[in-house]
């Protein structure tokens, strides 16, 4: 998926579709960048006794993008972030852990252990 704007020209202003803004074609001028597409990031999370958690919290440090995990500690984001990320997993019953993902296809498989 790849981020996109709609720019129309309304009488004297120019409306741009997809971002909260409002702009004076007379006065302004705009330039649009398109990012790569984004991609997804999956993972699981489970006890160090190999149960799954759910309801775990991961984020990325540096972004936006943040999931839960299901009963099946099973997870999934999508993100436009550049590599390497670093994800943050917390649960109020688990120690929080922080994981590097270098690329898309790294298996994430995060061990949390009880506080």
């Amino acid at each position: 998926m790849l981020k996109s704007f709609l720019i129309a020209v309304v009488g004297a202003q120019t409306v741009l579709s997809g971002a909260s803004a409002l702009f004076n074609h007379e006065t302004c001028m705009l330039t649009l960048q398109v990012s790569k597409p984004a991609v997804s990031i999956k993972g699981t999370v489970f006890t160090s006794a190999n149960a799954p958690v759910g309801e775990a919290h991961i984020f990325v440090v540096r972004g936006e993008e943040e999931a839960l995990s299901d009963s099946r500690g099973a997870f999934a984001f999508s993100s436009w972030q550049k590599f390497p990320l670093t994800l943050n997993i917390d649960h109020p019953d688990y120690k929080a852990v922080k994981v590097k993902v270098e690329n898309a296809e790294q298996a994430i498989l995060v061990k949390l252990e009880k506080k």
